[in-house]
């Protein structure tokens, strides 16, 4: 644990080390950075604007970056790097910001930019529901990227769920609340119904 934390606090200095920097030894012609994002990108399907939305980046900025034409900042790979699921270190190494490789921990960031103890955030899981834990590691080792596009929109139904039954008022009107209360209640018995059969 205390190794994570060590290289994370080495990764943040970087982050704001680089922030007052420019450039240094790598032009954009030099550096295959956009391509590399690129390839990410595609890996997770997603679209150029796709991904432009989702990080709130310029589509335009990214799109020239992707072709070779601008180089990306510290800020934009930290908004960038939640999104494609790559550590921010590694960005910053393809970038040339860090020029030290990646040790074994990697240091990933949450949407909101912030470093994520990703060992702490398991252990929290574990604790919580080991059940779960050991299924979503089961899930993890056998599941394709529509399975997780599924799982992702469950989850964020649960998520909606949630937030309607602490303040109903906050999102959406209390007829489409109802609505939407009523319809995950379905789900629900849909799932125990079938787990039934499942088990039997």
């Amino acid at each position: 644990m205390h190794t994570f934390r060590g290289e994370s606090k080495v990764v943040e200095k970087t982050l704001q080390d680089a922030l007052k920097l420019e450039k240094q030894n790598v032009s954009p012609h030099e550096n295959k950075i956009g391509q590399q994002l690129k390839e990410m990108r595609t890996k997770k399907s997603l679209s150029l604007r796709a991904l432009a939305a989702k990080a709130q980046v310029s589509y335009s900025e990214l799109s020239r970056i992707e072709c070779g034409h601008s180089f990306p900042s510290v800020n934009m790979l930290r908004k960038l790097s939640p999104h494609l699921s790559v550590p921010i270190d590694e960005l910053l190494f393809m970038a040339g910001y860090n020029s030290q490789f990646p040790g074994d921990q990697s240091v990933y960031l949450n949407f909101d930019g912030e470093i994520v103890d990703m060992e702490q955030e398991a252990a929290n899981m574990y604790c919580q529901d080991t059940a779960l834990f050991l299924q979503l590691i089961d899930w993890y080792h056998n599941y394709n990227i529509e399975d997780a596009k599924i799982l992702m929109l469950f989850l964020d139904a649960l998520k909606t769920e949630h937030h309607l039954f602490k303040d109903p008022d906050v999102t959406i009107t209390k007829e489409k609340s109802s609505h939407f209360l009523e319809f995950m209640r379905n789900i629900k018995s849909l799932i125990r119904i079938s787990n039934h059969f499942l088990k039997n």
